[in-house]
């Protein structure tokens, strides 16, 4: 059972790792056609704000993204936070499952 579990958390974290990839890869495209920065800052490929550790802390804060003024920018952004958030809990679920399964197991031996 607690098997099925800690896959199960994998999977859905890594779903919204893959959901995460995406809206940035789909917001960077969109900065670039439309000659948009994120931040005060543009970006050359989604790699660069996957790099970039000041982006991560803004994105991560929120504070910052009420500061953008394009709408569509904003909401792919919001999208992208919560994500971000959402495949970080999951990831954390996943360990906590591994260390509740270890003391189960040392439990009932």
């Amino acid at each position: 059972m607690i098997v099925i579990i800690f896959i199960l958390l994998i999977a859905i974290s890594i779903y919204f790792k893959v959901r995460y990839n995406q809206i940035i890869t789909k917001t960077q495209a969109f900065c670039i056609s439309n000659k948009l920065d994120i931040f005060r800052v543009t970006y050359e490929s989604s790699s660069d704000i996957h790099k970039d550790f000041n982006f991560m802390s803004k994105l991560w804060s929120g504070n910052a993204i009420k500061g953008v003024s394009n709408e569509a920018l904003k909401l792919d952004l919001i999208n992208a936070r919560k994500l971000l958030q959402l495949q970080l809990l999951f990831g954390f679920l996943t360990f906590l499952s591994v260390v509740i399964s270890g003391f189960v197991s040392a439990h009932y031996s």
